[in-house]
């Protein structure tokens, strides 16, 4: 669903189910359509700031935050004239125990799976890349072409950021990866 960002033209996204196949496509859900949604392929929807949302909530223990692009209005001598407050826009169903083996399962990522290219050296972090594909198939590689994604949140006992990175026509593990990296190096270079 649209998270209720402070921009216009924000539309939702899909999560598909049996009934949203066989209205959209007139064919049945098969196994193999379950292993896709669970995993982010297929005809699951989603834009970057729904990942990061999505990502909040699993690393703040559940609350779906509605973004926010400002964070405080300031006068011409550094006075706020208008805080922001933080906008819980409700709720994830899912048990603080099952966030944690997610939180863990990302840090464990990190340090040796398929996202040790997003290691910062002193930061402890945690992500999860993915590789979406999208469009025609390419008759000269017999590969489609992919989109990368990188998530991820640092440091990992106190996570101040929260950082996906999409990138276009590349890989999660191999370009997004890298690039947060650089983000999160910066980022904390600057603390």
């Amino acid at each position: 669903s649209p998270t209720g960002i402070d921009l216009p033209g924000e539309t939702a996204g899909l999560v598909p189910d049996p009934d949203w196949k066989q209205r959209a496509k007139k064919e049945p859900w098969l196994l193999g359509d379950t292993y896709n949604m669970v995993i982010g392929q297929g005809d699951v929807l989603a834009s970057p700031i729904q990942m990061v949302a999505m990502l909040s909530a699993v690393v703040n223990g559940g609350e779906l935050l509605r973004p926010q692009i400002v964070k405080e209005v300031l006068d011409a001598d550094g006075r706020v004239l208008r805080p922001f407050k933080k906008e819980v826009a409700r709720r994830v169903d899912v048990s603080p125990a099952n966030l944690a083996v997610v939180r863990e399962g990302m840090r464990e990522a990190v340090r040796w799976g398929t996202a040790t290219e997003a290691q910062v050296p002193g930061v402890e972090s945690a992500g999860k890349t993915g590789t979406a594909e999208f469009g025609a198939l390419d008759p000269r590689t017999g590969q489609f072409p992919t989109h990368g994604w990188f998530l991820t949140f640092a440091p990992f006992d106190k996570p101040r950021i929260a950082l996906v990175v999409f990138q276009e026509r590349g890989q999660g593990a191999m370009t997004a990866a890298p690039l947060a990296s650089k983000i999160l190096k910066y980022y904390f270079s600057r603390q």
